[in-house]
């Protein structure tokens, strides 16, 4: 208890919808940012290694980062 527990369902996410995805963990602790992978291998066994969704994690918060092409 006193734990935060997201990780396990991140992973069951990722792996039931086979997408590629990266959680950018924002803290207003540290200014760094840390990022985590959560990748599958395609149904073919081609691996990617971009994410195809990527969410920003603030304590208690997700929000989608959605990448701008000009």
């Amino acid at each position: 208890m006193g734990r935060e527990s997201e990780e396990v369902h991140l992973v069951a996410l990722s792996k039931r919808m086979g997408i590629n995805l990266r959680v950018i963990y924002m803290d207003a602790s540290s200014p760094d940012l840390t990022i985590h992978d959560f990748f599958n291998g395609g149904e073919d066994g081609t691996a990617s290694n971009e994410p195809d969704i990527q969410i920003l994690y603030r304590p208690g918060h997700y929000d989608i980062l959605y990448s701008v092409q000009a």
